[in-house]
Parts: structure tokens; C-alpha cells; sequence
């Protein structure tokens, strides 16, 4: 099974970006519903989830300048993170670039009812920070972000030095 779950992760940038940016559970609900796989959807799950973490452990990569940034905007105004990652991906990835600090919400996929492109997210990150769309700004690199935050109602930059999927 293993190697099923290899194959597949390594096969599916096609397919990738229509679940970029969501919850694991709307891309694995994208994996069964395009692939019939011969083993149980659990084994899978767990299997992509665990190739997932080695990866990320091996080469976590950072967009040049973001950990600056990050730290210059921390000074000026207050940042929240919304993410449809696991939390402890979140804040492990956060911990590896020392930056968790900087951030006062952080709400991974387990923190809000319904997966991006619904605004469920942010209308709770904001809701957490006490501020109004108007007076927030998002910085997003995946299309189900990006008509998230506006369903929200907030303003957003578009991110696309992390394309990985060929998005627009």
C-alpha cells in the first residue's frame, strides 16, 4: 500500500490544485472519489499523511524574505494564521523558523467547521482578534484562499512565489 500511496502523491499535481489549500479531509475525499485504490481509504490516508510529514521534515522551504517580513509586520500590526493544515504540522513548521511568537491566532483545518473556500476560517480568526474584514489584510498562495478570504470579505495578495500546483 505503500508504494500505492507514492505513486499516487507523485502523480497527482494535475489534480492537486482543486484540493491546495483545503482540509486533508476534502483532499482525500478529491483521492477516492478520482482513484479506486485496492486497500482500505484509512491505510491510504494514513500512509499520504505519514509520506507527508517525512517530507516536510526533510525539506521545509521558505518563500525568501517571508521569515523578514513576518517579523517586520509583527512590529505594526497583529497577525493571525489560517491554515487547512493539521495544527501540529502548523505550529511544528512555525517552531522549525522560530515564528510561532509573532502570530496571535493560529487556526489549523481541526479549528473551523468548513474547509476553504468557505470563509469559515477567517470569520472565526477575526472573530478571535476582535476586528472587522475591513480592517484586515490576507496573504494567500492557493485559489481556495484566496475565495475564502474574500467570501470574508477581506482584502488579499496573492502569493504566487509558492505556485505549486500551476494555479492562477
Amino acid at each position: 500500500h505503500r508504494y500505492l500511496c507514492n505513486a499516487w502523491v507523485e502523480s497527482c499535481s494535475r489534480r492537486c490544485a482543486q484540493s491546495s489549500g483545503k482540509k486533508w479531509e476534502i483532499a482525500f475525499a478529491n483521492l477516492h472519489a478520482n482513484y479506486k485504490l485496492p486497500v482500505a481509504n484509512e491505510i491510504v490516508e494514513r500512509a499520504i499523511l505519514d509520506l507527508y510529514k517525512k517530507r516536510i521534515s526533510e525539506k521545509l522551504e521558505v518563500i525568501p524574505g517571508v521569515l523578514d517580513a513576518i517579523a517586520l509586520l509583527a512590529r505594526h500590526y497583529r497577525l493571525g494564521l489560517v491554515s487547512g493544515s493539521h495544527r501540529e504540522h502548523i505550529l511544528w513548521a512555525l517552531d522549525q523558523f522560530k515564528v510561532r511568537k509573532y502570530f496571535e491566532v493560529i487556526l489549523g483545518a481541526e479549528d473551523y467547521p468548513i474547509s476553504k473556500p468557505a470563509p469559515d476560517g477567517y470569520q472565526k480568526a477575526l472573530k478571535l482578534m476582535g476586528l472587522g474584514a475591513k480592517n484586515a489584510i490576507v496573504f494567500e498562495d492557493s485559489e481556495a484562499g484566496i475565495a475564502s478570504a474574500r467570501s470574508a470579505g477581506i482584502a488579499v495578495i496573492a502569493v504566487s512565489a509558492v505556485n505549486h500546483f500551476g494555479q492562477n
